[in-house]
């Protein structure tokens, strides 16, 4: 009897850890994506920084060459 409350109570504490694994594998995941798009986010805006300072360039190279003229 005492040896099948010990096997019940091995596959029980083992379940416990395999779900813990497993909603750590999920945390894991989640954070994975969220640091994917944050970077994603991160590399976006200074793609539309960089063009939107090319255009500025480009404005006052135009002003410049009116003025030179």
């Amino acid at each position: 009897m005492e040896g099948e409350k010990t096997k019940l109570f091995i596959a029980t504490e083992r379940q416990k850890v395999l779900e813990k694994e497993a909603e750590t594998i999920r945390k894991q995941s989640i954070i994975k994506a969220e640091s994917e798009a944050e970077v994603s986010k991160i590399v976006k805006e200074k793609e539309i920084n960089e063009h939107e300072s090319k255009k500025k360039i480009q404005i006052i190279e135009s002003k410049h060459i009116v003025i030179i003229n």
